[in-house]
């Protein structure tokens, strides 16, 4: 007597009646062709997901490409810090980053060199702000000389902006 054994049936081998052999049958599946190197699709190796947030707030590609830079440093980073009086009111202002190096703070404002400062009265008005920025954060207790101005078109994607980070921290 034999007893055809099928995955379906659920049988374990002590199940089976007395006597009784099992044949097992199971079916083979078809190798599928498998796709040559040539043939895969191409894939994106270093695909850069932006969310457009940092810390809460909307973010450039640009100053997000910054703050993912500055935390791949392992540094501290405060975006869009408001100056001054509440955001809205007369004479508020806003940095753009704030960082926390090994040496102390550093201020930075990540411009697009392409359409900014182009005459001579734009450039006084950003030095001006720039000087406003700096009485404001003096008078947080924060002794920064300057605020660097970082170009927009060193920050393209998310290698170059770690490397010029890098280049300005260290």
């Amino acid at each position: 007597m034999t007893y055809t054994y099928k995955k379906s049936n659920y049988l374990r081998p002590g199940e089976l009646p007395k006597g009784a052999q099992a044949t097992f049958k199971y079916r083979t599946r078809r190798n599928a062709k498998q796709k040559s190197p040539a043939n895969a699709p191409a894939l994106a190796r270093d695909v850069e997901l932006l969310t457009g947030i940092v810390q809460g707030q909307q973010a450039a590609a640009d100053e997000e490409r910054f703050a993912n830079a500055v935390y791949s440093l392992g540094m501290e980073l405060i975006f869009r810090l408001t100056l001054g009086p509440p955001k809205g009111y007369p004479g508020w202002l806003e940095l753009d980053a704030l960082v926390n190096t090994s040496f102390g703070y550093r201020a930075f404002e990540i411009d697009d060199m392409t359409f900014v400062h182009r005459g001579e009265q734009e450039r006084s008005e950003a030095l001006l702000k720039d000087l406003k920025r700096l009485e404001y954060l003096r008078y947080m207790g924060l002794q920064i000389p300057e605020i660097e101005h970082v170009d927009a078109a060193r920050l393209q994607n998310a290698q170059d902006a770690y490397l010029t980070v890098r280049e300005l921290l260290r």
